[in-house]
């Protein structure tokens, strides 16, 4: 190996070396590295991510479905008409999906609660409900009937939309699937 080949050798050597010791200072990792535990919906970037797929999901139309023989139709009703044009009253549609999608993403550890609210049979909203409102209680000896509660009050599953994200596969598994 000639001198001149040497020299460059040692030269990018010394390169990759100050900048590996620059990453492992005290200083940089002081900077880059955040003492303590962040949880992912307190750290800015990651909510800034989660918005942005929530209001890029929340500007998608809903389109009310049926199976049948001959291929999927699509229902136009009141009922298509109450989840696609105002599902609640107090918020817009994407507004809506937004909240939906935030606690699935985020705040709801996968899981987002909806209550129906009706009128003499008839659908009049769908309320979102925060994630820090509810919590899901197994019912003891069973890991797939549970109940939800809502501000410390039981309320029936059968009067709830239960959206999973992604169903726990380890522990106290509550359900695995809507109801």
């Amino acid at each position: 190996m000639s001198k001149r080949n040497r020299n460059r050798k040692a030269q990018t050597r010394e390169a990759s070396r100050s900048q590996v010791a620059w990453l492992v200072s005290s200083e940089a990792y002081d900077t880059l590295c955040v003492p303590g535990y962040t949880r992912l919906d307190r750290n800015p970037e990651v909510v800034t991510a989660c918005r942005r797929i929530a209001e890029l999901i929340g500007s998608i139309t809903i389109h009310l479905m049926a199976n049948r023989p001959e291929g999927d139709t699509r229902i136009v009703n009141e009922l298509s008409r109450a989840i696609d044009i105002e599902p609640d009253p107090y918020m817009t549609r994407s507004t809506w999906m937004q909240a939906i999608v935030m606690n699935l993403l985020l705040y709801g550890h996968g899981n987002s609660i909806v209550i129906p609210h009706t009128r003499k049979g008839f659908l009049r909203s769908l309320e979102p409900v925060a994630a820090s409102r509810v919590q899901f209680e197994p019912v003891t000896g069973s890991y797939r009937e549970y109940r939800v509660l809502i501000d410390g009050r039981s309320l029936r599953i059968s009067c709830t939309s239960f959206t999973i994200l992604t169903p726990r596969t380890s522990g106290k598994a509550w359900a695995s699937g809507c109801t």
